[in-house]
């Protein structure tokens, strides 16, 4: 028997971050929240575009190191939401998001 982790399939990895979850904090933590550009209030769940609900909620993934060395770089999952004035995009940290509450 091997002593290597299991591999789990992409799905079962997005499933484990509770993006939609993530997601709807955010939203509800930062419902009045103003561009820091444009002071526009009203923000789009990014999921390939447009308006979304929640429980459509895609992770952007940020790289910690471009350098792939031997598999993928090292990321982390961020829930994302765009300004649907002027496009800044701010993002939140889903591990954070989802840790530990005190």
């Amino acid at each position: 028997m091997s002593d290597a982790p299991e591999k789990k399939d992409f799905k079962a990895q997005i499933a484990e971050l509770k993006i939609e979850v993530a997601a709807q904090l955010v939203i509800e933590k930062t419902a009045d929240a103003e561009c820091p550009f444009c002071k526009n209030s009203e923000w789009f769940l990014e999921t390939g575009g447009g308006l979304s609900p929640a429980e459509d909620a895609a992770p952007v993934f940020l790289m910690k190191d471009p350098r792939s060395f031997l598999g993928p770089a090292p990321s982390f999952a961020t829930v994302s939401l765009s300004c649907t004035n002027c496009g800044f995009v701010r993002l939140h940290n889903a591990s954070v998001i989802n840790g530990p509450k005190s």
